[in-house]
């Protein structure tokens, strides 16, 4: 555990982290898209994706506070690395 500018915050329990669907993650990757590429509010984009605002607000906060510091090697794998909806062909 440990104290962040925000207060304490406690570290993940390995053992009550739930694995998501590879679904889930497509999900997380439209409203992401949504957000900060088609520049959408969270009630849009909840709307288009079928969920409540809250519910966009946790996954984007979620992925945002992670720990996101890179060490990869190659460039492609970095941030910005990828091109745009990168995913969509990927899904099928």
């Amino acid at each position: 555990m440990f104290h962040s500018k925000q207060g304490f915050k406690p570290k993940p329990n390995p053992s009550r982290m739930r694995h998501f669907p590879r679904s889930d993650d497509l999900v997380i990757l439209e409203a992401l898209d949504m957000r900060y590429t088609q520049k959408l509010g969270s009630t849009e984009i909840g709307r288009r994706l079928g969920l409540t605002k809250n519910a966009v607000i946790g996954k984007i906060s979620r992925i945002n506070n992670e720990d996101s510091s890179c060490s990869c090697q190659r460039p492609e794998n970095k941030d910005g690395g990828m091109p745009v909806a990168w995913w969509r062909d990927k899904a099928d």
